[in-house]
Parts: structure tokens; C-alpha cells; sequence
């Protein structure tokens, strides 16, 4: 009869429990799974010890989200940008700092 072979398989994944609390209204955890690796870059984020990751993650949204909309005048500039990249109108930071070294 052969051994049984049993494969124990390590899950290197950490859970937060995050705290959620809508309009101070009421308040619910939410068991969240990060990676190791996410949770030290959140340790490191956090501006002091006591901080909680919610309030990290909470200061890391607010950047990410420009609540403010791009006027149209601003878009069409982008937009502009974009087409002379894709058509091969640029110049490369090398040739500008020649061209800033030169005047």
C-alpha cells in the first residue's frame, strides 16, 4: 500500500478587519485578505502607530479621486497631447535639455 501523501500549501496572506462606518450611522467590519507584501506598504503609509488601515486606505482614496471634473477646454488639450504622441510629434527630455543648455 503506498503512503498517503498530504500537500500542505502556506498561504503567505494576511486579513484586515476594517471597520466601516457610513454617515456615523452605523458600523461594520469587513474581513479583508491583502498580501503581506500590501500590508507593510500600508504599515509604512500609516502616519503614526496608532493610525488604523482604514483611515490609510480612506487618505490613499481621496488622493486617487479628483472629485473635481476636467473642463472641456483641458480635455481637449489632452486629447491634442495624445493624437502628437500617436502620430510621433514629441521630442525626448535629452533634446530638451540640449535645447535648455543652449539658450
Amino acid at each position: 500500500m503506498q503512503p498517503l501523501v498530504i500537500a500542505l500549501i502556506v498561504s503567505f496572506t494576511t486579513f484586515l478587519t476594517l471597520k466601516i462606518n457610513d454617515n456615523n450611522m452605523s458600523t461594520a467590519s469587513l474581513l479583508v485578505e491583502i498580501n503581506p507584501r500590501v500590508k507593510d506598504r500600508l504599515d509604512h503609509l500609516k502616519l503614526h502607530s496608532e493610525e488604523s488601515y482604514s483611515d490609510v486606505i480612506d487618505r490613499l482614496a481621496s488622493i486617487a479621486l479628483d472629485e473635481e471634473p476636467l473642463d472641456p477646454e483641458t480635455q481637449e488639450k489632452l486629447a491634442q497631447a495624445l493624437k502628437d504622441l500617436k502620430e510621433g510629434r514629441s521630442i525626448t527630455s535629452q533634446e530638451v535639455r540640449k535645447m535648455l543648455e543652449s539658450s
